[in-house]
């Protein structure tokens, strides 16, 4: 159905405008659109991503839409080819809830090795210093099984890194050492490492579960990371996420007016350690960028326009949800109905299917 749906909508007119455009779309220019709503600009990002083969930045206002983005585009492209940058210095919850910081490490990390990927991205997050690549890159270690690696030294790096020595390991963070075993858990990746020594030799490295303790797979292998909350103050922080891009990346902007406005007023609030808005705006005129804006353009630049319209809200209603398929599809539009699991789309089918059946039931309990 997914794939369906995105061939009709790459077909389009102003699809087949803006992937020939962007083919040959140097640094420092730009492509105007807009009437882009919803998930359309996850269908877009992933056709510019599929159509240039370069690492594609995606810009929104606020957290929430980034987060939204990140999830369509790993369904259209997997979840190998799309990272989540969000969230920032700002973020209150940084220090108990280690998700953002984690998925900032390794989209960092993906694009310190030259990944071609997506990158979903937030005013607030992208505004956030974070140290100079060839420091960040000084901040992982890189192991392979049946190389030397002097075992007390190595202990020393760990503890430099930030990372803490418990018993055991529970969280990203932790090592802990019996023997000639080492069990570490980087800020990448979902699960703890072991690594075995013999000596100053490293025997087998294996990726394991925290809580059973049980073996997932064996590597030949691994890169610890370790986490930027160390190196987040003004002494040591000098550059931002564009900084690691690739010379021929595409930043996609959506909405640059409130970009702009969410950044000062991050400002306004006296967070500290963030990039202003005009030095943002310069350092992304460095790349080719697709920027879409529901206001005019400023550089009266020929404009793409997508016409979409944003989906009318339901309140839950299948009586509401019926009378706007039957209006657009009496204007001559295709439906599609598009749910996240197929129970999901089962429960859909029966409230249609009941409704359709008996239409003066009550609506009450009929959620979409």
């Amino acid at each position: 159905m997914i794939e369906a749906i995105r061939k009709r909508i790459e077909e389009s007119e102003p699809f087949s405008l803006l992937l020939q455009r962007s083919k040959l779309l140097p640094a420092g220019e730009s492509i105007a659109i807009r009437g882009v709503n919803g998930s359309l600009m996850a269908f877009l990002a992933s056709s510019l991503y599929e159509c240039r083969h370069t690492q594609i930045v995606l810009l929104t206002p606020d957290n929430d839409r980034a987060e939204q983005l990140r999830d369509d585009c790993a369904l259209l492209l997997g979840e190998h080819a799309v990272r989540l940058y969000a969230h920032g210095p700002s973020h209150k919850a940084a220090v108990l809830d280690m998700t953002a910081p984690i998925a900032q490490v390794e989209a960092l990390k993906a694009l310190t090795g030259k990944e071609t990927i997506v990158v979903v991205t937030s005013a607030e997050a992208i505004t956030g210093l974070v140290p100079l690549p060839e420091d960040f890159k000084q901040r992982s270690l890189e192991i392979t099984a049946g190389k030397e690696q002097p075992f007390e030294a190595f202990l020393s790096q760990l503890s430099a890194l930030g990372f803490e020595r418990k018993d055991f390991v529970e969280e990203y963070g932790d090592f802990s050492v019996r023997g000639g075993i080492l069990d570490v858990f980087p800020f990448v990746g979902d699960n703890p490492i072991r690594i075995e020594f013999w000596g100053d030799s490293i025997e087998s490295i294996r990726e394991f579960d925290a809580l059973s303790q049980r073996s997932i797979r064996e590597l030949q292998s691994a890169t610890i990371v370790a986490s930027l909350l160390p190196e987040n103050d003004a002494r040591t922080v000098h550059s931002s996420m564009l900084d690691y891009l690739s010379a021929d990346a595409l930043l996609i902007i959506d909405e640059p007016a409130a970009v702009q406005k969410e950044i000062e007023e991050l400002f306004h609030e006296g967070v500290q350690n963030i990039l202003p808005w005009e030095s943002l705006e310069q350092q992304s005129g460095r790349f080719a960028r697709v920027i879409h804006s529901f206001l005019t353009d400023p550089q009266n630049r020929e404009t793409i326009d997508f016409l979409s319209l944003p989906q009318p809200s339901v309140n839950g209603s299948i009586k509401v949800l019926l009378h706007q398929i039957n209006e657009f599809t009496h204007q001559g539009n295709e439906f599609f109905l598009v749910c996240d699991t197929q129970e999901e789309a089962d429960r859909l089918k029966d409230l249609i299917e009941e409704e359709v059946t008996d239409p003066d039931s009550k609506d009450e309990h009929e959620e979409a």
